[in-house]
């Protein structure tokens, strides 16, 4: 998370440059830098997200009902593309239950990274500050640090 700080602390640090015409202070401008930086990245994780849930939402149902089999999917219209192939009338009723299951298992499956993604959001949330952090210090002290580097070579 440093180093990805670090990189996005290069466009800040340019943002900030541009600010700083209209606010003198380093501090304020590098602060208004982030924010104009992520202001766009959080709006299309938002955006992206929310459109993610309604496609889910409106193909599977609730996620509580497709995880316990009970899915408002349209098992009709996969019985009989089943159907439709011409295949003994056992082997047609294993094949679709054969589908339902791998549809029903493949989304306990995604519920099941939803909750691992949930329950890592303290540690998420411990990258994300780190990742503040560094981009504040490195787009308002970077030219410090590279001194630092080139005094100390």
């Amino acid at each position: 998370m440093i180093i990805f700080g670090a990189i996005l602390s290069y466009y800040v640090r340019y943002i900030a440059k541009k600010v700083r015409i209209y606010i003198k202070n380093d501090t304020l401008s590098v602060f208004l830098g982030m924010i104009i930086l992520a202001v766009p990245v959080i709006l299309l994780l938002y955006f992206t997200f929310s459109q993610f849930v309604i496609i889910a939402g409106s193909f599977f149902g609730s996620l509580q009902h497709a995880a316990t089999g009970n899915s408002t999917m349209n098992m009709t219209q996969i019985n009989d593309a089943v159907q439709n192939l011409g295949l003994p009338s056992n082997i047609s009723l294993n094949l679709a239950d054969t589908i339902k299951t791998g549809i029903t298992q493949f989304i306990s499956y995604i519920a099941g990274l939803t909750v691992s993604l949930v329950s890592s959001i303290p540690f998420l949330a411990a990258q994300v500050l780190i990742l503040i952090f560094s981009v504040f210090y490195f787009a308002r002290d970077g030219d410090k640090v590279i001194q630092h580097k080139r005094h100390h070579s």
